[in-house]
């Protein structure tokens, strides 16, 4: 099921935890009531255990958040490496690849189009989101062959479950990063093939 993106709890510890912090919810709810209304059970609580708790949880909680921190600056960065190398991908696409005829110049879009789906595709990706279908994919994979194959995006188990399945009969998709990358190595075999790419975009090209 699709929501909006202000409800959407796909890629999220939410659909994990949530019966822990129900839970969690109940028991306190039901303690309040207990304190408030049975009087026999009633006991007062020790002041120096709140300080003592509140010491503990601030340093997990100070532990937690520079952890989480430091995961997200490192992805950070290697979002900004992965985008940096595909603009330089693109740059030697677009200046460095030979233009003999229309099929060259529909094929170099092609390429262009294959380096915005890489980084989108990379996106939904690691959101948990395995489907072709995406709006931001328009107009950018729409001449590739879309495979539903059982792929590591499934369990080993329901991959055996699902062998005979072929392409459209299951809603997962394979991991369609790896497929753009697939493909856009091999158009730069192409391309040193043919001969077709200047040398210095070719080793841009190669490196990125």
């Amino acid at each position: 099921m699709k929501f909006l993106w202000w409800l959407r709890i796909t890629g999220s510890v939410i659909p994990t935890i949530w019966w822990q912090v129900l839970l969690l919810i109940i028991y306190t709810a039901g303690m309040m009531c207990i304190e408030r209304f049975v009087d026999v059970l009633y006991k007062p609580f020790p002041t120096d255990l709140i300080t003592i708790m509140g010491t503990v949880i601030g340093f997990l909680l100070a532990f937690r958040t520079d952890s989480a921190y430091k995961r997200y600056w490192e992805c950070r960065g290697l979002w900004s490496t992965m985008t940096q190398e595909i603009r330089k991908l693109t740059r030697a696409i677009w200046s460095g690849v030979k233009e003999n005829d229309s099929k060259d110049v529909v094929e170099k879009k092609s390429a262009l189009n294959l380096c915005n789906a890489f980084i989108i595709s990379t996106k939904h990706y690691l959101r948990g989101e395995y489907e072709y279908n995406y709006d931001d994919y328009a107009g950018l994979m729409e001449h590739l062959p879309k495979f539903f194959t059982p792929s590591s995006n499934l369990p080993l188990d329901e991959q055996e479950l699902h062998s005979h399945f072929t392409a459209y009969d299951q809603s997962t998709p394979t991991n369609i990063p790896i497929e753009v990358s697939y493909y856009l190595v091999s158009y730069i075999k192409f391309l040193e093939e043919h001969q077709l790419a200047d040398t210095w975009a070719l080793a841009t090209m190669q490196d990125s």
